[in-house]
């Protein structure tokens, strides 16, 4: 039986959490590892912002100026909680 691939993503951000959340809740089994520059979850708290879709972006042919903003930590956090603690290397 082959093992299953190694996959790497680079950087912890909503991007990149929400692509770690979507490869551990598929069906194909991957060996992954996020890595994060910052030291912590945390270590950027005072960052701030909020997503939401601007005019201009496509957001209005999709409909997306119906979707709440939220805030860039939250997210973060969120998708932090919903993959696996052991997957993500800090620092």
């Amino acid at each position: 039986m082959a093992s299953p691939p190694k996959i790497a993503i680079i950087g912890a951000g909503p991007s990149g959490l929400t692509l770690a959340r979507l490869l551990h809740v598929s069906e194909a089994k991957v060996d992954l590892t996020l890595y994060e520059l910052d030291a912590s979850p945390t270590s950027r708290a005072d960052q701030g912002g909020a997503h939401h879709v601007h005019v201009g972006g496509g957001g209005e042919k999709t409909g997306a100026f119906d979707w709440p903003e939220i805030d860039r930590e939250r997210l973060k956090e969120m998708l932090l909680e919903s993959v696996p603690e052991e997957c993500v290397r800090w620092g």
